[in-house]
């Protein structure tokens, strides 16, 4: 048999190996834990980009094409030319009115003529 030494030092080889071992296996658990942590803080802040993709997008979209428009009317002269055509508009209808009250006035002139030229011929 076996003396209580030699059993105390396998036993002992045998903790010292035990232990190692879980040693090992506890600093792969924590590289692994803190990997995952790691990995869960990316996932977390790419799900975050996206939702800030996803709600800011549309009105950033509507923004910039509303300022790139109103540019490009600038660049191309579409406003400038929408403006003369608004003002030639308002100008014929001035014309208009302005025609008619000529027209009536002429009218009353050579009413007032005819009247004049036949009080002188008496």
């Amino acid at each position: 048999m076996d003396e209580p030494s030699e059993k105390s030092s396998r036993f002992s080889g045998i903790f010292n190996e035990a232990k190692t071992r879980a040693g090992k296996a506890s600093d792969k658990v924590r590289a692994t834990a803190g990997k995952t942590a790691n990995e869960l803080k990316v996932a977390e802040r790419i799900n975050q980009v996206r939702t800030t993709v996803d709600t800011n997008t549309p009105e950033f979209v509507k923004s910039t094409a509303g300022k790139v428009g109103s540019s490009f009317d600038t660049v191309t002269g579409a406003k400038l030319l929408e403006e003369v055509r608004a003002m030639v508009v308002l100008q014929e209808k001035y014309n208009d009115v302005l025609a008619t009250k000529l027209e009536e006035a002429l009218q009353r002139i050579e009413i007032l003529e005819a009247t004049l030229s036949k009080g002188t011929q008496r």
